[in-house]
């Protein structure tokens, strides 16, 4: 658990994953259709992240689930040891104790249509929905891959492959890091009352940047 791995094989294991370079990674334009959401709560993106490759060093988790408010760009994580609904459920049940959602968007993924996953929904009050559009990439996969950035650099710096027991603090400091769509202020900093000021200068001031 608290062995330390040597550099030159974290940076062997790196070299060999397909979505990391040890170079920076080159800022991309996604092409995307763009999102209009009403303020907080209004919209969440939810993916799932594969951590299969790392889930030996992390106690069997598999997958985590990410889910972000497309207004605040608040982000949130929850692992998961399998796709099943049971499990998906359980993530997204922990996740919403803290969310406030009205709409969730998802890609295909049978999980997120599985009956248990749809009763918690119906209970909640959520609606859910799937997006088909091929050339958008949208808010839960872009952050999926500065997620993952985050963790290989941690994986070279701390020499470990274990993420498990830090998952909170990734968390943690996405959402207080100023985002450049949201103006340069951070996900934790938008709230109810600058809720109408974050709204203009997301859809009126200026046109969205990614």
């Amino acid at each position: 658990m608290g062995k330390k791995i040597g550099y030159h094989k974290i940076k062997r294991w790196l070299n060999a994953q397909d979505n990391y370079s040890l170079q920076k990674t080159p800022r991309r334009s996604f092409r995307r259709l763009r999102v209009y959401t009403t303020g907080i709560g209004n919209l969440m993106d939810v993916d799932l992240m594969q951590v299969s490759n790392l889930s030996q060093w992390n106690s069997g988790y598999n997958f985590i689930l990410v889910a972000i408010d497309c207004f605040s760009r608040r982000l949130w994580m929850q692992p998961s040891k399998s796709k099943k609904g049971v499990d998906i459920a359980k993530a997204f049940e922990k996740i919403l104790q803290t969310a406030k959602v009205d709409k969730i968007r998802s890609d295909v993924d049978g999980c997120f249509k599985s009956k248990v996953v749809q009763k918690l929904f119906k209970e909640r009050g959520v609606r859910h929905f799937v997006t088909k559009n091929e050339i958008k990439a949208n808010y839960a996969e872009r952050v999926i891959q500065t997620i993952k950035n985050k963790f290989y650099r941690y994986f070279t710096k701390k020499r470990t492959y274990r993420y498990i027991d830090n998952l909170q603090k990734f968390v943690k400091s996405y959402n207080a890091t100023p985002h450049r769509s949201l103006n340069y202020i951070a996900p934790n900093d938008v709230t109810p009352e600058n809720e109408a000021d974050v709204w203009v200068q997301q859809y009126l001031n200026k046109k969205e940047i990614s």
